[in-house]
């Protein structure tokens, strides 16, 4: 099994905690597991990129081209990282509106890349969840099929890995963005 998945947004999004669930949902499988994290001013607000390997591979960032899922916690970063998403491959985009970009949307019907919009941060506010957009956005992804974890094994996860303080929200988090 081998997939590449990269993870952007800026810092306070909670885009390391995402990746630490999808990280352990692969160890579960005994999937060897690979990644990294790169972080600009991320406690100001600063690009956060976090790369999973799932597989044997060799090094621990996905290269241009290579990844077959982007889920992107912000749009703008989302666009930042198209280029990393190989064609044929899954974009997952924390959108308020409806539509891409009109050049972003060129770009991936050019590359068969298949792109799949939601307002987390909305669903978050409106939901009382307003730290839990990085769960919806994830939610959002699994719920879909293209990612390689069933939604019984993010469920699992997520149970697994939430402070119990946290466990209702994250779950009803996930459920938001499977909906």
């Amino acid at each position: 099994m081998r997939f590449n998945l990269v993870l952007s947004g800026v810092g306070g999004q909670g885009i390391i905690f995402a990746a630490r669930l999808m990280a352990r949902m692969a160890l579960e499988r005994d999937w060897p597991v690979i990644g990294a994290e790169t972080h600009g001013m991320a406690q100001r607000g600063g690009s956060v990129v976090a790369h999973l390997r799932f597989g044997g591979a060799k090094g621990s960032l996905v290269g241009s081209g290579s990844a077959e899922a982007l889920i992107s916690f912000k749009e703008e970063e989302g666009y930042r990282n198209l280029g990393l998403v190989e064609p044929g491959g899954d974009v997952f985009i924390n959108s308020p509106g409806p539509s891409l970009r009109p050049e972003a949307g060129e770009y991936l019907k050019r590359q068969k890349i298949s792109s799949h919009l939601i307002d987390a941060d909305r669903l978050a506010l409106d939901h009382g969840l307003p730290r839990a957009a990085n769960l919806i956005m994830v939610g959002f992804a699994c719920g879909t099929g293209s990612l390689p974890f069933s939604w019984t094994e993010l469920e699992e996860t997520v149970k697994a890995a939430s402070p119990e303080r946290f466990l209702e929200d994250n779950l009803k988090a996930i459920n938001l963005g499977r909906s």
